[in-house]
């Protein structure tokens, strides 16, 4: 049929009268698998040549232009319909004057056509002009009959409806009332274990870690318990990190939490409580969402890093040697410093700190809004020597204009009053600045201060950006935890920092490639000096990127050094390999490394190291598994003849939901989703966090989705069997945060045969036959030299073949008990039999 297309160029030239064909057309599913080609075809055909009568439900197909060209004039019946949502209740995607609402749940008819009652109404942010657009009972006609004027567009293959309506319908507070997906129950837990065991001259060394957090999410609410427990050496600890519940208010904007919570949005020390805070949705202030922890250092060999905040351990796991990265750190608080350990394989111990400073930087305003929490104080660890007084704070951010924000705040507790304010300006579209300060005042021991912080941070030209940031408070200045902890006899304010900095300057070019530094300075009241400095520079060029990246540290408790790491990298494919070398406080190391992700189940890479120093050759390997429902890192560094590293780590998610129990490979956040395949498994789907693969009952955890926002699932359909086809492989989900959705792919199985006919008098079937089932229901056409496909063929079926004259002839032919699944189509040999003379 190909020269149907020829048509192409008339129908461009008549553009409007293709637009009048598409009203209403949109096939019904079963019929587009089997002619969907067929169909395009023929409405071409149909407009470009002018032989179509459209309403808006059907269209009609000139009989003798399909006889001139081969066609059964049964086809132009078959076809007369267009396709339709199926009746019932569905999630669509409502778009209304070309403006994303969000998903909806919609009624549809036996028609296909959508109810437009209250509830869709209120959800699409529509309104009635008569009273009683209140009434919930408000026919599915209604908005049609006041508005005649309104178009309503239903997509069926991509989940969506249109609506072109008045601007007097739409309700001024349009984005308040935007839909999103709620509802859902399901239990969840995310495990992340680690284990290191390290043998060196004069001993060993054993490490376990094992962080859990476990949780339900039930009408929204989200309830959630993380603990961590560590094992060093003989040594055991266990941290009950916190417990609370929340659920976030949409049409309020607000999220209330319950429990052991941080104090959060708000101007002061991140405390944790035991009590109820009432905070602005972030999710909902999709231009104010803070920057996640970052981390960057430099590993002189595979090593574990340990992230600290407030003694207590809140990251850890293990790096390749080089430089690192480490984002999405799970702080408690924005307002205390990180302390960072590497943890060379040899035993060796590095530390440094990334100021609270840098964790504010950019962000010192916080969320537009009002925050309050009330509760009594819970220290961090054992907490033995810590009173835990009841403390109550608020604070509130408003916007001045839209480059201007002010925060001001209030904690009063026990012995203890703070009071602060800050401002957070727009300076131009690449600048931002911000100020906070903080006074306080404790009772007890009639002692002061303040504290002061200052971000700057701008994008000097396309190619130059820039930030600074830095703290200073006076010796009276208390934190409530300085206030509430036993620090005994002694000025111990003295080791405080009196004074914190941070600078950051990038550059990229072309020709030259990009370079980045970083400094961090602090400095305590009694003179001792902190010093951390990095700087990097990467240049890509045709067949390497060449890299070289400094570290120096100085001062205060923690070990000085300094490092300087030079590297080519040569990517083959998905292979990369890497020479370098690490110059470390007048040690020289040189060495190789290779990795590879050969599939999405398996990484590797492989190290050799030669320290010029002692003459020694180190070694490492890791190994990245996915093997679908968890994922697992295995390890192993030989330094030479001194010292060993084996580590091994498996981390995941495991939820509990109506349908049973599914395995994520990813942690699950506070708002996921099950997806089901029909009962395939196996069966891969694209997510944000990664991919992810259906189990034995079809089911898979979609573990995180944005809440308030888009989130896109893709069906992989290279990874179904060949004789499934899906309806739809793509959807996109909006939910409201603490939901459980569940998203059902639908699958049909089918069985894809050509057929190689004859006739049973030694003819041929010609070409544009019809072939219908024993209901005369049609099916598809005969295709060149007698050739028949059908798309869902049933070995049970009885086919007819319409001959001239209103005679038929039955096909005959013999399929395999099952499909091939090797095959996209299996091939058969049939007969066209003629009903017997006589």
């Amino acid at each position: 049929m190909g020269h149907l297309f020829d048509l192409h160029p008339r129908v461009r030239a008549i553009k409007p009268n293709v637009g009048r064909c598409k009203q209403g057309q949109s096939w019904r599913r079963a019929r587009a698998r089997t002619m969907g080609s067929l169909s395009a075809s023929l409405l071409v055909l149909s407009c470009s040549a002018g032989l179509v009568h459209a309403t808006p439900a059907t269209v009609e197909f000139d009989a003798d232009a399909l006889k001139s060209r081969g066609l059964s004039t049964e086809v132009g019946e078959y076809f007369k319909y267009g396709a339709r949502f199926r009746a019932g209740v569905s999630n669509v995607t409502v778009f209304v004057n070309d403006r994303r609402i969000g998903t909806v749940k919609a009624r549809f008819d036996e028609h296909g056509d959508v109810c437009l009652d209250q509830e869709f109404l209120n959800s699409a942010g529509l309104r009635l002009r008569s009273p009683s657009s209140a009434d919930k009972n408000v026919t599915c006609t209604e908005f049609l009959n006041q508005y005649p004027t309104s178009i309503v567009e239903p997509n069926p293959g991509r989940e969506e409806v249109r609506l072109i309506v008045p601007t007097e319908s739409i309700r001024s507070e349009l984005e308040p009332h935007r839909s999103y997906a709620t509802g859902g129950t399901a239990a969840m837990l995310n495990y992340d274990a680690l284990v290191t065991h390290s043998q060196f001259r004069g001993g060993a060394q054993q490490f376990r870690y094992l962080q859990s957090e476990v949780g339900l999410n039930a009408g929204d609410w989200v309830l959630r318990s993380r603990q961590s427990y560590v094992e060093s050496s003989g040594r055991t600890r266990f941290d009950h990190v916190y417990a609370y519940g929340q659920k976030t208010f949409t049409d309020l904007g607000q999220i209330f939490q319950a429990g052991q919570i941080s104090i959060a949005n708000s101007l002061f020390s991140g405390d944790s409580i035991t009590g109820v805070q009432f905070i602005p949705e972030q999710a909902l202030q999709e231009s104010r969402r803070a920057r996640p922890a970052l981390v960057n250092g430099i590993a002189n060999s595979p090593a574990r890093i340990e992230v600290r905040q407030n003694d207590t351990l809140i990251y850890s796991t293990v790096v390749p040697q080089g430089p690192f990265s480490l984002t999405d750190i799970p702080v408690l608080n924005r307002s205390s410093d990180l302390h960072v350990s590497v943890i060379e394989n040899n035993g060796a111990r590095r530390t440094f700190v990334v100021p609270a400073a840098e964790l504010t930087s950019g962000n010192l305003g916080g969320v537009p809004g009002y925050s309050v929490a009330l509760g009594q104080y819970r220290p961090y660890g054992s907490g033995s020597n810590t009173r835990k007084p009841l403390l109550a704070t608020g604070t509130g951010t408003w916007s001045l204009d839209n480059k201007t924000d002010i925060t001001a705040g209030v904690m009063a507790a026990s012995d203890y009053y703070a009071a602060g304010v800050a401002a957070n300006r727009v300076l131009t579209p690449g600048t931002n600045i911000s100020a906070r300060q903080v006074t306080s005042y404790a009772t007890d021991k009639h002692v002061g201060g303040a504290q002061t912080s200052v971000s700057l941070s701008t994008q000097i030209t396309r190619s130059i950006s820039a930030g600074l940031g830095g703290t200073i408070q006076t010796s009276g200045y208390r934190d409530l935890s300085d206030v509430v902890t036993d620090q005994g006899a002694g000025k111990w304010f003295l080791s405080r920092n009196r004074t914190q900095f941070t600078g950051s300057l990038g550059w990229s070019d072309e020709t030259f490639g990009s370079v980045t530094g970083s400094y961090s300075r602090s400095t305590t009241f009694d003179g001792h000096q902190t010093q951390f400095i990095t700087g990097s520079w990467t240049k890509a060029f045709k067949a390497a990127t060449v890299s070289l990246n400094l570290q120096h540290s100085t001062g205060g408790r923690f070990a000085s050094g300094n490092t300087a790491l030079l590297s080519v990298s040569i990517p083959f494919g998905a292979r990369s390999v890497r020479t370098y070398v690490d110059h470390t406080d007048g040690r020289t190391r040189t060495g190789a490394d290779v990795s590879e992700q050969v599939n999405d189940y398996v990484g590797y890479s492989l190290a050799v190291e030669r320290d010029q120093s002692d003459r020694s050759t180190n070694i490492s390997g890791n190994l990245n598994l996915l093997p679908r429902y968890f994922q697992a890192n295995l390890g192993v560094a030989r330094n030479g003849n001194t010292s060993t590293m084996y580590s091994g780590q498996v981390r995941g998610g495991v939820a509990v939901h109506s349908s049973g129990v599914t395995l994520s490979p990813y942690p699950i956040y506070d708002t996921f989703a099950i997806a089901k395949v029909g009962n395939l498994s196996g069966v891969k789907i694209a997510t944000s966090q990664g991919p992810v693969w259906t189990d034995m009952k079809g089911q898979a955890v979609v573990p995180n989705l944005a809440p308030f926002q888009t989130s896109r699932l893709q069906v992989s359909t290279t990874s179904l069997p060949r004789n499934v086809d899906l309806n739809n492989g793509f959807r996109e989900l909006e939910a409201a945060r603490g939901t459980v959705q569940h998203v059902d792919f639908d699958v049909i199985s089918t069985r894809r045969v050509l057929l190689n006919t004859s006739m049973s008098n030694g003819g041929v079937l010609a070409k544009g036959t019809s072939i219908v089932d024993a209901k005369g229901n049609f099916v598809t056409t005969v295709l060149n030299n007698g050739k028949i496909f059908l798309s869902d063929a049933n070995a049970s079926a009885t086919l007819h073949a319409e001959l001239p004259d209103a005679k038929q002839c039955e096909l005959v032919f013999d399929l395999d008990a099952k499909p091939n699944m090797d095959k996209y189509f299996e091939t058969a040999e049939a007969v066209c039999r003629l009903p017997a003379q006589g």
